[in-house]
């Protein structure tokens, strides 16, 4: 189920009504009408969209920004990049659960990532530090990032 922000209820209500119209149950009988009434909303709904959020305030704005349902770097690791292996540990302490650091190939070119993972759940969440770094975690980024300047790797 999506998360609606407060601001959001008449998106809400679009695509609700988007939904029954699609109606698995109601697909061998989609008439003319029912695919110009889709139409017609979507229509409706991708001008809603524009005109909520081009005037956001912002408190909205930050509300936007920490929306349960955003993408984490997580979901941009696993569908942007190919061969991913993930680099741990700082090598002075510890290992920092709240960044995601590694290797990876971007459109055939070896990568350097580095993420910021907050976490799904609550136990993700406690693990991860709520996506807080600690110093292990800069310590590890710089140590990465000095590695791959070394091999001429972005």
């Amino acid at each position: 189920m999506k998360n609606y922000l407060n601001f959001e209820n008449e998106i809400k209500n679009l695509e609700n009504e988007i939904e029954k119209l699609k109606d698995p149950y109601n697909q061998e009988g989609l008439s003319e009408v029912d695919t110009q009434k889709i139409s017609s909303t979507q229509a409706e709904l991708d001008e809603k969209l524009k005109d909520i959020y081009s005037n956001l305030d912002p408190w909205q704005t930050t509300m936007v920004a920490r929306h349960e349902d955003r993408p984490k770097s997580k979901f941009f690791i696993d569908n942007l990049f190919e061969d991913f292996i993930s680099l741990s540990g700082d090598r002075h302490y510890g290992e920092d659960k709240s960044v995601l650091t590694g290797f990876a190939k971007f459109k055939g070119n070896s990568v350097l990532v580095i993420g910021q993972e907050k976490g799904e759940d609550l136990d993700s969440r406690i693990e991860r530090n709520f996506g807080m770094m600690r110093p292990e975690g800069y310590r590890k980024t710089i140590r990465l990032m000095n590695l791959a300047n070394k091999f001429n790797i972005p």
